[in-house]
């Protein structure tokens, strides 16, 4: 189906939004999730000190926009949960090491979606999706504290409200992985600064994804990366001019649709005067 007002193309084939594209992998990985099972296998493969294989025989959930410490605790109506592991010293939250620096956070942020996850008995799996837009260090950082404390921290607490003793209690492996073009991909793998890749376990490429499940909307997606690459070549702009012009073209482009619909709505009013008259 196309649509006409769209210049004959689909919503589907215009959107820049990751949600699209990671609820479309959420219902091929349910339909069949043995290609990313694959794809899993190459990229941790790759990284000898993953100490997790994905098993082509085991039983996987898929999930998609999973609010993961938020639905766990209200699904078994545990309330404080900071009464039961200990209360924050202040009411910004509590002070939890990660690697070599302190964060101030409440435990278990409520609010904290994972674009897909996969669920197994000994792993599960976090997918961090990007389109045309880049990670930032503060997403960066909220998945290293998930990995290194939080997931394990809230089956732990979850395990121990529910009277379950600790030596009974079976950790699944947190792993993180980085879903992305194919063109930011080999951007990040060319740059002196490997901080980024650094942080997930593994990457795959919407492209590796379109190759796994022939979806063209994965080849969309791959897509992205490479046209805004390839717009701030053209013009010969700097990687950090390039967000602030895309921002002043959009404002530019706004007033211009603004001045148009005010000029339409003078028209119209002027029309209906003259009617009614």
């Amino acid at each position: 189906m196309s649509l006409s007002y769209l210049n004959n193309r689909t919503w589907a084939t215009i959107s820049r939004e990751e949600r699209v594209y990671c609820a479309e992998l959420y219902l091929e990985m349910r339909h069949d999730v043995y290609p990313m099972i694959s794809l899993l296998n190459k990229t941790l493969g790759a990284k000898p000190s993953i100490c997790v294989e994905p098993k082509e025989d085991a039983q996987w959930e898929a999930g998609y926009e999973v609010c993961f410490y938020r639905d766990i605790f209200a699904e078994w109506q545990i309330g404080e949960i900071n009464k039961m592991i200990g209360t924050p010293a202040s009411s910004e939250g509590a002070t939890v090491l990660v690697g070599s620096s302190q964060r101030s956070r409440q435990f278990f942020p409520q609010k904290r979606t994972f674009d897909l996850c996969l669920f197994s008995e000994d792993a599960i799996i976090v997918f961090e999706a990007k389109a045309h837009q880049h990670f930032y260090e503060s997403q960066l950082s909220d998945l290293e504290w998930d990995k290194q404390f939080g997931i394990r921290a809230a089956l732990t607490t979850l395990a121990s409200l529910s009277g379950r003793i600790e030596q009974d209690v079976h950790l699944p492996v947190p792993v993180v992985i980085g879903l992305m073009s194919s063109s930011y991909y080999n951007e990040l793998v060319d740059t002196e600064d490997k901080s980024i890749l650094d942080r997930f376990d593994g990457c795959i490429t919407w492209e590796e994804l379109y190759e796994a499940y022939k979806n063209a909307l994965f080849r969309r997606a791959d897509k992205l990366g490479i046209e805004k690459e390839t717009f701030r070549t053209e013009r010969g702009l700097a990687k950090n001019d390039y967000r602030n012009t895309i921002q002043r073209e959009r404002e530019e482009a706004c007033c211009l649709i603004e001045r148009e619909l005010k000029d339409d709505r003078l028209k119209w009013r002027r029309k209906l005067t003259d009617t009614h008259l």
